[in-house]
């Protein structure tokens, strides 16, 4: 965490924060909302959150990794569809000495999913990304973007934008009673030569996501599997302009990682007794990351433009190969209603070319906490 805030001046899951003694940071949060139904089929929530969508631990889509934001969620279900619109603010944070000013930038996103006899979940998605700080449009709303329907790609182009549009779909299905398969595909460019010829051109923007959840492992109660990859190619999430990343405060609103990177988890979760809850995580992460001794950009950085980027074919992880292990253990103990005693030990392990010798960290914790979800350090 501190090698990402010295990168990005931010803490992660926050925004403004300050200096506490010599090593410490300090920082307020508040999130909320409100929920309402105007009627039975359609629900509506506004507030100062985070918001996630998916089936797996991460999302390609929109994760709750980074700080909370305002947002605007109408959810419309009728027989087997649900339809999700999410109109959100997200700000551009600016490092002490770029500029004194933080740019605004807004998304507008739709998810169409439907079931599938009783098993299968089948969901589209599209999303844009956008900001209006040239000197006609003073950061105001795209107005257009507002249309509940979908098809965004088609108001893009009719407003002659350089908006960035992101399109997907997720599934997930249900077997065996025990067994859940689930997954993400993202598209971030499409060239049809380039896709469908698998050739290693920078356009080629996509990625996924596979898992797998098995219940009850070996018909023991409370104790759960998941397995679960994640691929990015190079340069997903960037753009042309810095503005249209899908990025808020500088973190990630996706993979935290970023991409041009491919990441393994695996995840135990056993309850004994209902005050109880044990957790253990193991995930491995290769990704090519930027050189500190040269301008070139490999597509990782979800920071950057994609600009200056080398000539020719760019294959997964161009650059300098960065590894990453980690090991997590958590113990959660209810002492009353929502009030949690938690402890834990964080293990992790980075290796790269930069470091004349891997970087070991090891984090123990320990905390109280009343009607708050757990923190969760594994990023």
């Amino acid at each position: 965490m501190r090698q990402r805030h010295a990168e990005t001046r931010v803490v992660n899951g926050t925004t403004l924060h300050k200096g506490f003694g010599e090593a410490a940071e300090d920082y307020f949060n508040a999130s909320g909302y409100i929920t309402f139904s105007p009627i039975n089929e359609i629900s509506v929530q506004f507030g100062h959150d985070k918001n996630f969508i998916g089936n797996g631990y991460r999302s390609l889509i929109l994760s709750d990794f980074s700080a909370p934001y305002p947002f605007l969620k109408l959810n419309t279900q009728v027989w087997k569809f649900n339809y999700q619109n999410l109109f959100s603010q997200h700000i551009d944070f600016i490092k002490q000495g770029e500029s004194t000013t933080n740019g605004r930038k807004y998304s507008a996103f739709h998810h169409l999913s439907v079931n599938i006899g009783k098993s299968l979940n089948i969901g589209l998605f599209e999303n844009i990304v956008f900001d209006r700080s040239d000197s006609t449009e003073s950061d105001r709303f795209e107005v257009s973007y507002l249309n509940p329907l979908i098809f965004y790609r088609a108001v893009e182009h009719g407003l002659n934008s350089s908006d960035n549009a992101i399109l997907g779909m997720d599934w997930k299905w249900n077997f065996l009673n025990r067994f859940s398969l689930y997954g993400q595909f993202v598209l971030d460019e499409f060239s049809k030569d380039e896709m469908f010829g698998r050739t290693k051109s920078w356009v080629n923007k996509w990625g996924y996501q596979a898992g797998l959840k098995y219940i009850n492992v070996a018909n023991i109660n409370n104790l759960d599997l998941q397995l679960e990859v994640n691929q990015l190619r190079p340069y997903f999430f960037q753009h042309r302009s810095k503005s249209q990343n899908w990025v808020h405060y500088n973190q990630s609103l996706a993979h935290p990682l970023g991409a041009n990177m491919r990441e393994l988890l695996a995840i135990i979760k056993y309850q004994p007794i209902d005050r109880l809850r044990l957790n253990a995580t193991y995930s491995f992460s290769k990704q090519g990351i930027d050189s500190s001794s040269t301008s070139i950009n490999y597509g990782g950085n979800y920071l950057r433009t994609y600009d200056n980027k080398p000539s020719g074919a760019i294959p997964m992880f161009s650059g300098i190969e960065n590894t990453i292990s980690a090991i997590s253990l958590d113990a959660h103990y209810m002492l009353w209603h929502n009030l949690f005693l938690d402890a834990g030990v964080y293990i992790r392990n980075q290796k790269n070319d930069f470091m004349t010798e891997d970087r070991k960290n090891t984090i123990y914790r320990f905390g109280l906490r009343l009607n708050l979800a757990a923190l969760d350090y594994r990023q």
